[in-house]
């Protein structure tokens, strides 16, 4: 686990009704990191996961050869984060 927070491009893989799949050269969410968000890049970023599950590879004590992670979509719920985000600034 790094000791400092990390952004890296990713490719979606398979979606499906709840969730899906990303992976990038090299990357991985790790143990901790359930509940981090990933992000749709652009002029205005947009959340559209939560990490759920993680191949492990590159972390720290971890063995496995198996980048990237799950993530749960949260696309669905657009209205009610913007909303909830608005009142905190």
């Amino acid at each position: 686990m790094p000791d400092r927070h990390t952004a890296a491009a990713v490719t979606i893989g398979s979606v499906v009704e709840g969730s899906f799949g990303w992976s990038g050269q090299e990357v991985s969410a790790c143990q901790g990191d359930t509940g981090g968000p990933v992000f749709r890049a652009g002029a205005q970023p947009e959340i559209v996961g939560v990490t759920v599950a993680s191949g492990q590879a590159g972390c720290l004590g971890s063995a496995s050869t198996r980048y990237g992670a799950t993530a749960e979509r949260v696309d669905d719920l657009k209205t009610w984060i913007t909303n909830v985000t608005q009142d905190l600034g």
